[in-house]
């Protein structure tokens, strides 16, 4: 009877935990605002769509099943940086490749046009060295 009380205290203390957690990460304001020109940029593309945006996280990107998925994962440092990964996948013709970029904040609200033309510049050359 103990052991059963013990594990439903368990179980339940773990879900609060795992519940509070999600409402605490939803409730965290979304970058796209903060973040407009540098997304702004990116939804030119007009197969990309935002697919999170909460929880200190904002996924911009495409998934296609024939063509495979580019993703652009930002998230925010307590640093004052924001951390870009860039991510290719399930391309046929393409190397599966994963490149990390570190910007300040300000650079990529007041700067978006450069941050993306140094990223796709370096996408080119990882591109060009994987062949």
């Amino acid at each position: 009877m103990v052991i059963l009380v013990v594990v439903l205290v368990i179980t339940i203390l773990v879900l609060f935990f795992l519940y509070g957690a999600e409402q605490i990460d939803k409730n965290t304001p979304p970058l796209a605002p903060k973040y407009r020109g540098l997304v702004e940029i990116m939804l030119i593309v007009p197969e990309f769509r935002i697919f999170r945006d909460y929880g200190n996280k904002l996924v911009v990107g495409f998934s296609d099943p024939y063509v495979g998925s580019i993703v652009f994962v930002l998230s925010e440092t307590t640093d004052g940086y924001l951390k870009i990964v860039y991510k290719r996948s399930n391309n046929p013709g393409k190397q599966d490749i994963i490149l990390t970029f570190n910007y300040t904040q300000n650079n990529c609200i007041y700067e978006p046009e450069r941050v993306l033309v140094e990223i796709t510049k370096r996408v080119e050359r990882e591109n060009n060295n994987k062949y």
